[in-house]
This record gives C-alpha cells, sequence and structure tokens, in this order.
C-alpha cells in the first residue's frame, strides 16, 4: 500500500498535474540543444517545435524530461551534472528560472500517514476545483489536458529512500 511507504514523521507533499502529452528528454551540452529523444529512446529530429528551447547558458551537459502538449514543451525533471535538489519545489523553481513552463503544483505541509488517509480526498478535491474551469465567475480552466494528479514526498531524500522498483518511482503514485 502506497501510504505504508510514507515516512513515520510529518511531511511535506508534492502534487502536480499529470499532463497527457508526448513525453520527451531534451539533451543539452555546452548550453546547445544537441538531442531530443521520445520516450523509447528514439531519437527525434529537431524541429520547429523544439527551436524555443534551443539555447540554455551555463549548461554544461543537462537533460530535461518533460511533455510536449498543445505545441507546449513543459518540464518536470532536470538531470545534470553537480546540480542537485532538496526539494520537488526546488526543483520546479529551477526548471522555471531556465526559461520553462512546468505543471501546476500544490505544496501540503505537515502531513502524516493518518492525516494523509483522513484529508487526500479533501487535497485532490481543492486541487482540481482550481483545474476546472467556471464562465460564470471567468475562470478558464487549466490549459493542458490532464489526467490526474501525481503526489509525491516534497523532500527528494526521502523519495530516494523509498527507492524505485523496476525503475518506477515508488514515492509518487498518480491519484
Amino acid at each position: 500500500h502506497y501510504i505504508d511507504r510514507l515516512p513515520e514523521i510529518p511531511f511535506s507533499a508534492h502534487l502536480s498535474v499529470n499532463i497527457v502529452g508526448k513525453s520527451v528528454r531534451l539533451v543539452y551540452q555546452e548550453g546547445k540543444l544537441i538531442k531530443v529523444f521520445d520516450k523509447n529512446d528514439v531519437e527525434q529530429e529537431l524541429i520547429s517545435e523544439y527551436e524555443e528551447l534551443s539555447d540554455i547558458d551555463g549548461l554544461e551537459y543537462a537533460e530535461i524530461r518533460g511533455v510536449i502538449c498543445s505545441d507546449k514543451f513543459i518540464a518536470f525533471d532536470f538531470v545534470g551534472e553537480d546540480v542537485e535538489f532538496d526539494t520537488k519545489q526546488e526543483l520546479y523553481d529551477y526548471l522555471e528560472e531556465l526559461g520553462f513552463e512546468v505543471p501546476l503544483y500544490w505544496i501540503v505541509d505537515d502531513l502524516t500517514k493518518v492525516t494523509l488517509r483522513t484529508e487526500l480526498s479533501g487535497i485532490v478535491s481543492d486541487c482540481e476545483i482550481e483545474l476546472t474551469a467556471d464562465e460564470e465567475q471567468g475562470i478558464s480552466g487549466y490549459p493542458y489536458e490532464t489526467n490526474g494528479l501525481i503526489f509525491t514526498l516534497n523532500d527528494t531524500e526521502k523519495c530516494k529512500e523509498i527507492g524505485l522498483f523496476n525503475d518506477f518511482d515508488m514515492s509518487a503514485i498518480v491519484l
């Protein structure tokens, strides 16, 4: 059971929108976009939809992972030399500083296994309200197609402690 894998002490959760789109990895070397791979590690042509992503000063080598949705690249992960993040929120902030759009996300502090069991449905409902259009109030809703929320720990060390299983992050779950 997912909740049983979570820490015994209070923790912060990171919830983000799971965006439907084409999964890609952008590979940068010396600040230049040199390759694009799809989720099956098949190299893609460097076509016009990637042109706006071509230069990032100061990156010796990096991979930025994300999805293409509505002709837009939305980044959700970064792997680079000598760059580590203490929290998922720091990772998203860094991606935004590099000029990438990230999925809409929320941080929920001071959760425990007990409070998560009782409050999870309310947390998910609060997130869904922000995604839903309300024409009467002039709210347009989230601009990308989604298929759920990704729930994970905000603390990256705690995520590593939970670990991987067959290359799947066991600290995350799609709701």
